[in-house]
């Protein structure tokens, strides 16, 4: 396939100490003993996404945080005394190149799981060879299609997009009803980057539950996947004198330049966003107007969940920030492969690991607030949010709200 990168993410390693058991949850792909798995057969997982457009950053992020587990994982034992390899190619969020990627990692390199599909488009047009070849894959973005009601081989590593609408505006009616008590024709401005049904299934739902509480939208702003900046978009909001804006997907530099925009226009609205942005870009954004919803934990160095520390210890090892972008929902996705892997035993299928998958239950320790739940009709791990803001001269940033559901209203 012409113009495409293959990037091999794991290595088999030599003899290993006996005894050491694999932290990363109660139930996780851990092994009693370790024993030398350089002569063994690897578990191999596929992985394709976005290394280079726009949104590259996005899926290089999900990648290194795969590789920093599988890494750790393979230095240990391997699973059941097996290696994982995994096989990474770059499907720069196009459509057809991303199904191309699947379908070879299956057909010709035998892989057993898909993982990364950064590009929620590209996690849908996959589902056909998905079902022909009976092997499941794990989403970075979803859209609602795939998993209310659960496709049978697709998994989200959080919720599909349109889910993080419901708590996006209850935290918005919450910081309405402090700024603007008793009205109830609240003013919003929504703004996102169009690209995908998952995103525009997002856009649907906020002008639904603002239609329901009776809410005025006065501007929907869309920024186009191929822009270099959303300046002329914010200037637009602003000129619209919105009470509060909803900011979907975007760009972190977007993002970053587009607060700064606001700020130095004096805004005096709030902006709702959800997790696309990095911990990074919060932290840069440093603006007490910007309320951030996440399902996952801050990589702080000191954290005392064990799964957070454990996560940074192994980022910073592979040289990657723990806080970059998407690089905690990768190693998230290969502590919920790990843990299928772990229990399908060897040889394990794509049917055989999509079973297990369906069975998965175990404590991140910190990585989401609560377990990673799975079931034949449940393939979205995450049931609420938190809401934070991140301020100098703080070194972390601050829970404003915790257990806002995700999901339908």
């Amino acid at each position: 396939m012409k113009g495409k990168r293959r990037v091999t993410a794991a290595t088999i390693s030599a003899l290993c100490i006996v005894g050491v058991l694999i932290a990363m949850s109660a139930s996780s792909a851990s092994a009693s003993r370790t024993h030398s798995t350089k002569s063994a057969a690897p578990y191999v997982i596929g992985f394709t996404s976005d290394f280079t457009s726009n949104f590259g950053y996005l899926g290089l992020g999900l990648k290194s945080g795969l590789n920093a587990y599988w890494d750790y994982v393979n230095k240990h034992g391997g699973i059941n005394h097996h290696p994982v390899k995994m096989i990474a190619d770059d499907d720069d969020s196009q459509v057809n190149r991303g199904v191309a990627n699947v379908t070879q990692l299956i057909t010709q390199d035998h892989a057993i799981m898909i993982a990364g599909v950064m590009y929620s488009v590209i996690c849908t047009a996959n589902v056909p060879v998905l079902t022909q070849y009976k092997v499941p894959e794990i989403c970075g973005l979803a859209e609602s299609s795939t998993v209310r009601p659960a496709n049978p081989w697709v998994f989200a590593t959080l919720v599909d997009q349109a889910a993080y609408a419901v708590p996006m505006m209850n935290m918005a009616r919450i910081l309405m009803q402090k700024a603007h008590p008793g009205d109830k024709s609240i003013r919003i401005a929504v703004l996102f980057s169009t690209g995908s049904a998952a995103i525009n299934q997002w856009n649907d739902e906020i002008h639904s539950i603002a239609q329901q509480w009776g809410w005025n939208n006065v501007t929907t702003q869309i920024v186009p996947i191929s822009a270099i900046d959303m300046s002329s978009e914010i200037s637009n909001v602003i000129a619209s004198k919105p009470d509060v804006m909803l900011l979907g997907a975007g760009n972190d530099a977007w993002v970053t330049a587009g607060m700064n925009q606001l700020k130095a226009a004096g805004n005096p609205f709030p902006v709702v966003s959800y997790d696309v942005p990095a911990w990074t870009t919060v932290q840069a954004i440093n603006d007490k107007q910007f309320y951030y919803l996440s399902a996952l934990g801050y990589g702080a160095p000191s954290s005392k969940e064990p799964g957070i520390s454990q996560f940074v210890r192994l980022a910073n090892a592979e040289g990657v920030n723990p806080n970059a972008a998407y690089v905690l929902r990768g190693y998230l996705q290969g502590l919920i492969i790990g843990n299928a892997l772990q229990r399908c035993g060897w040889p394990c299928s794509g049917v055989k690991l999509q079973a297990q998958l369906n069975k998965t239950h175990f404590n991140t320790k910190g990585i989401i607030s609560g377990n990673v739940n799975l079931s034949p009709t449940n393939h979205q791990p995450v049931t609420s949010l938190g809401a934070y803001q991140w301020l100098q001269p703080f070194a972390a940033p601050t829970l404003v709200l915790g257990r806002l559901r995700v999901g339908n209203q």
